[in-house]
């Protein structure tokens, strides 16, 4: 997403939800239960012949819907929310701002990935900030927005983000957990990825490859540009889908010894 989130508050976004309810409390598997958090053992449905778990995700400030399938292809309920259409399965997105939707439904989610905008966050466009005096506040509006998805009321959270600015930092009140690079799962290139992280475990690196290109960095300039630089990367996605969905499962499986 490229737009300032101050310019995209709960207080000032015009929302149209595109997702019906049905969908989003087990509709498609004509599925009812109680509160998600109390289950005492793993619940796996057979929807169509496909295992789908009971363990609902969502994909925070994504278009392309690449996490959001990664998801959907291990039989979690996922669906992705962004101010933009998606690129794919419109049916599992919701049209609309990210915050509004988390604090109306945060109890049914069991786990949030997120990828705010980066664009007053990033490290490399601080230089700007010295040019620019309303950068400032650019920075602090989208930290604190940054602030909010970590802080959100979902048992187990990842905020990605490129590598940071240090008093973008400060304002979100820590740094990240861990950072990872494409060419650890699958793609040889560059672009360095710090993750923040909530109740999960450190992603493990699933297929180290040869090369090391700068492909995002060399991106020549074009109206795309942007929304190409925020694409997501396939193979961390399927990593994030395997690791953490097995984590979050087995969790809901074991909640007391997930504590």
């Amino acid at each position: 997403m490229t737009v300032s989130p101050s310019r995209n508050s709960p207080l000032t976004t015009n929302r149209q939800y595109q997702v019906s309810d049905s969908l989003l409390s087990h509709g498609q598997c004509r599925f009812k239960q109680s509160p998600v958090y109390s289950y005492p053992f793993r619940q796996v449905l057979w929807v169509w012949g496909v295992q789908r778990m009971t363990e609902k995700v969502i994909v925070a400030c994504e278009f392309s819907g690449i996490v959001r399938d990664a998801f959907r292809d291990k039989g979690f309920d996922a669906i992705s929310c962004d101010l933009r259409e998606t690129e794919s399965n419109p049916e599992y997105h919701v049209k609309g701002d990210a915050l509004e939707l988390i604090d109306e439904r945060s109890h049914e989610f069991d786990l949030m990935i997120a990828h705010p905008p980066c664009t007053y966050l990033a490290n490399s466009a601080s230089r700007w900030l010295y040019e620019r005096d309303e950068r400032w506040k650019d920075l602090i509006d989208g930290a604190v927005f940054f602030r909010e998805l970590l802080e959100a009321d979902i048992p187990h959270i990842a905020v990605e983000n490129p590598v940071m600015y240090g008093y973008a930092k400060k304002v979100i009140g820590r740094s990240q957990d861990q950072c990872i690079q494409p060419w650890q799962f699958g793609h040889g290139e560059t672009k360095r990825t710090c993750l923040w992280l909530k109740n999960l475990p450190l992603l493990e690196p699933t297929n180290v490859v040869e090369g090391r290109e700068q492909r995002i960095h060399k991106m020549p300039p074009s109206d795309e540009r942007s929304k190409e630089r925020s694409r997501f990367y396939r193979g961390i996605a399927e990593a994030m889908a395997d690791q953490w969905g097995s984590y979050i499962a087995e969790a809901n499986a074991n909640p007391i010894e997930s504590q």
